[in-house]
């Protein structure tokens, strides 16, 4: 079997038929802090986050992907271009956790 050189490894991108990976920008602060506040999409989340919590979160994304070159990227359906939540890698985790 012959690897595929780190070249073209570093230069794939992920391109899925029906989402679209987009860097988060301040104008996902709606759809991100909607969700955010949903209990059933929370569910499995320490908690669910206020509208300033949610600020916070998208501000470290931001700063995150800013500093690594990488982070959490929202996903949008690829026809309708609406927001459905998010997928990717940071360091941390990206939610504060608190004690019950």
């Amino acid at each position: 079997m012959q690897l595929q050189s780190p070249e073209l490894l570093m230069n794939s991108v992920l391109l899925p038929s029906r989402l679209r990976l987009i860097e988060f920008s301040a104008s996902h602060f709606t759809d991100l802090a909607k969700m955010n506040t949903d209990p059933e999409v929370m569910r499995y989340f320490p908690q669910n986050l206020n509208f300033e919590e949610s600020a916070e979160l998208l501000k470290r994304i931001m700063a995150h992907h800013q500093q690594n070159e990488y982070a959490l990227f929202a996903l949008h359906l690829t026809e309708s271009d609406v927001f459905v939540g998010w997928c990717g890698l940071m360091v941390g985790f990206p939610l504060k956790h608190t004690s019950p």
